[in-house]
């Protein structure tokens, strides 16, 4: 009753309690979230990783992974599923208007921990009268970031300004922006409106476009009916609708049009990738590796994402990220990455409203085991974790672990896997060559068991840039039983991947890929930098040659017969929009065996190549109701592309 209480005090009464969440910034809600959770049912505290610094995979305990769809508008259905046994894990974060009917239920477990994600506004920057930065920067100015936390959230998050999440506390410059926009400030936003020209010219109580600035209503200038904004948030998704609604209301109050229309998801990112938007609203995932390169990645011109999203145009800030890409140090990419961070935040081509935490929501009557991915949390669809840890509670192998996916897959071919909800199926089948530490950010053993990195200069066909040697794991089969050899890995790079729309555009940097033996591959770069070795090599799922050769469209769509990987789970059956079953592959190395002896372990790239992780020496809220709660610090596993909704 305390944490029901509590919520209903907190939404309610949100005005009152607005000095609490200046100081707190929602901690004290997660707090009372994870006493009322574990009152019920007491967590055992995460112990120390298998493999220490050195954590490897494992394959699967349970028989089958059954993914159940249940989409974001039928949200109340999985609640029900999960309540009822139907599911035994809900792969989103549970939202604060269920917790009441799932807290009590002494079968289910709910953890809380700070995530990796924000819940933002994307601005097509292109389209007036958004390519304006006085008009961005008013909206900006006009959300109440605390009150959208309340209202979308149950204030689970913090406010956030930058475009990098509290969890990276190694990249985040939260601390040192210049200005923040927590607090709805229309007086500044009124001033910035004035300053770019948009004033009521006609006295109708809504804001025109003064095109020549003369103050009066000329032959030239835009009516506010020309230019009314719409603001799209997915369907029936109570934390969009939320931010969109608070947003709008702000834009009013500063005499800006502008409407909230809620958007079926698949039709929105294509109406986005077509350039129709004026502002829509989702969450946006940070990089597991490489934090700040998301500020080159998203907002430099003419990058994918920057022309499919933001259309955001900017010369100085280009400038700014192609000397973070050029550095060689974390130093001079902190540097850089500040100053980017600063600019964009002036800019405001993507709003942020807050830092979102993970409330995961899992059965535990017939499982045990569930992993804590630093970042991501628990049964998130990114954690490979979430399935390949779980176990039956009597110890024996088998089961059917019932997993939620939130979305329907539009394809089974994994070099088209577009969104997170692809990504998550294709995880347990595919694996890469190197994977992410759960509990520290670091490059730990994929297919590789060990790498090198060194610099090359230009001599004969090699080219000055770098070249990266993987060193292969000799007892990996695919799912049909033939050996994975380095010439897999060569295949995969060299004539799979170039022809996906999905490949990241560092897989051009690529000039050649050699195979000194079967278990060695040498992968040759054209460029140097402190991101080149993890941007050109991570999440590119590894593929066999001798199916893909034969496949005369690689791009198209696949049957279930060529669906082979060498993950702990190989493809069973798939009926689309209902669900997707995986069975376990006996066959996969369960204990790492073979390794060769390595007088120095060398698997952890030296510091030119990956970030180290870190504590900041002012700890924020959140870290405060962390060292308090014992909860871990949260990151995200980006197989292929980053999870919106």
């Amino acid at each position: 009753m305390c944490l029901i209480g509590y919520l209903i005090v907190l939404e309610e009464g949100y005005n009152m309690r607005k000095t609490i969440l200046l100081k707190y910034g929602g901690a004290i809600a997660l707090l009372l979230i994870v006493c009322a959770s574990t009152a019920a049912t007491a967590a055992p505290a995460q112990g120390p990783p298998k493999w220490s610094s050195d954590f490897r995979p494992h394959g699967g305990y349970v028989d089958e992974i059954l993914f159940s769809i249940y989409t974001t508008s039928e949200i109340p259905q999985a609640m029900l599923a999960l309540q009822s046994g139907a599911i035994d894990a809900y792969d989103e974060r549970v939202l604060s208007t269920y917790l009441p009917s799932l807290v009590p239920d002494p079968n289910i477990e709910i953890k809380v921990s700070l995530g990796s994600m924000y819940r933002c506004l994307v601005l097509n920057s292109q389209r007036f009268p958004l390519n304006i930065t006085g008009y961005r920067r008013a909206i900006a100015f006009g959300m109440d970031k605390y009150r959208i936390n309340m209202e979308a959230i149950g204030g689970a998050g913090q406010p956030l300004d930058s475009y990098v999440p509290l969890v990276a506390t190694e990249w985040q410059v939260e601390d040192q922006l210049p200005t923040h926009f927590y607090d709805k400030d229309i007086v500044s936003g009124n001033a910035s409106l004035d300053a770019a020209g948009f004033i009521d010219l006609n006295n109708d109580g809504w804001r025109d476009y003064d095109t020549d600035k003369s103050g009066t209503l000329t032959a030239g200038d835009l009516d506010s009916a020309d230019f009314a904004i719409e603001l799209w948030p997915t369907l029936d998704y109570g934390p969009a609708i939320a931010a969109t609604t608070i947003a709008a209301e702000g834009m009013a109050e500063m005499g800006l049009k502008a409407t909230v229309v809620e958007k079926d998801w698949n039709w929105l990112v294509n109406e986005v990738e077509n350039g129709n938007h004026w502002i829509i609203c989702w969450t946006e995932n940070l990089p597991v590796i490489n934090p700040p390169k998301i500020l080159y990645d998203y907002y430099r011109t003419g990058t994918p994402d920057n022309a499919l999203y933001y259309r955001f145009s900017n010369a100085t800030i280009d400038a700014v990220l192609d000397d973070m890409i050029a550095a060689t140090t974390p130093e001079d990419v902190k540097y850089y990455a500040k100053i980017a961070t600063e600019m964009l935040a002036f800019e405001q081509p993507l709003i942020v409203a807050y830092n979102d935490a993970n409330i995961d929501a899992y059965r535990i009557d017939k499982f045990e085991g569930y992993f804590l991915f630093s970042g991501l949390g628990v049964t998130n669809g990114q954690n490979p974790y979430a399935a390949t840890k779980v176990k039956l509670k009597s110890g024996a192998y088998g089961g059917t672990f019932k997993y939620c996916l939130s979305e329907k897959m539009d394809t089974q071919n994994v070099i088209m896997v577009s969104t997170g909800y692809e990504a998550t199926v294709q995880q347990y089948v595919y694996e890469s060559l190197w994977n992410v530490d759960p509990n520290t950010w670091e490059p730990i053993p994929g297919l590789a068991y060990d790498w090198e990195i060194e610099d090359t200069t230009a001599s004969g066909w090699v080219q000055t840039g770098q070249k990266f040697t993987f060193y292969l794991y000799d007892n990996v089969t695919w799912h049909d039983g033939e050996d994975f050899t380095s010439e897999d890995v060569k295949y995969s790079f060299m004539n799979i991947w170039p022809q996906s729309p999905q490949r990241p555009p560092e897989l051009a940097d690529i000039y050649n890929v050699t195979t000194p033996d079967d278990y060695t591959v040498e992968i040759w770069v054209n460029k140097t930098g402190f991101f080149e070795w993890a941007s050109t090599t991570y999440g590119i799922s590894i593929l066999p040659q001798h199916i893909w050769s034969k496949i005369p469209n690689v791009t198209g769509e696949l049957n279930d017969s060529v669906m082979a990987g060498t993950g702990p789970y190989y493809w069973n059956q798939r009926v689309p929009g209902e669900y997707i079953s995986l069975k376990r592959y006996d066959d996969w190395r369960w204990d790492i065996r073979d390794v060769p002896v390595q007088t120095t372990p060398t698997t952890t790239p030296p510091s030119t190549t990956g970030p180290t992780t870190t504590t900041t020496s002012k700890p924020s809220p959140m870290d405060a109701l962390m060292i308090f709660t014992g909860l871990s610090v949260a990151t995200i596993f980006a197989v292929i592309r980053r999870r919106r909704k």
